[in-house]
């Protein structure tokens, strides 16, 4: 018998449309914890090592068979604008800006479908978080975006 955490977020899951990838969070998902904040992801999204030292922020790279993600947590993250497709909402009690492009891969991105999320708050002065996947796929993007809806700041 499902446990009542289980049910109650495959509830919300199926009200944000990403029911598929909550149903079964407990068992396929993982927390990472990348200091600052920390987030939950497929299992087989792992860290990836990073090529030399950021300058004036905390950076950090994971891999998926679908996906690539990326973080910017710094005084200088990028804010996200210019971008037509994009909405704002609140993820876990933090206004968040999440917006979706296409475009040529490039560096450690394999895939031309992105979508991205900005915290301009996390608890520490002046510090900001911008994490951005390519996704393999709608399916891909899909989760990307139910992982950034478990970001949490400590």
């Amino acid at each position: 018998m499902p446990s009542v955490r289980l049910v109650a977020a495959a509830a919300l899951g199926s009200l944000l449309g990403v029911a598929p990838f909550l149903r079964c969070a407990e068992s396929a998902w993982h927390q990472l914890d990348a200091g600052a904040f920390a987030f939950s992801a497929p299992l087989d999204v792992v860290a990836k090592p990073l090529d030399g030292v950021a300058i004036d922020s905390y950076v950090g790279e994971y891999r998926g068979t679908s996906l690539d993600v990326m973080f910017d947590y710094g005084l200088y993250s990028s804010p996200l604008g210019g971008y037509t497709t994009s909405h704002t909402e609140k993820i876990n009690g933090r206004e968040a800006r999440l917006v979706q492009y296409d475009a040529s891969p490039k560096g450690s991105f394999r895939f031309e479908h992105f979508r991205a999320v900005y915290f301009a708050t996390t608890g520490e002065p002046k510090m900001r978080l911008t994490m951005f996947v390519s996704c393999r796929d709608d399916h891909a993007c899909h989760i990307a975006e139910a992982m950034f809806r478990t970001i949490r700041f400590r």
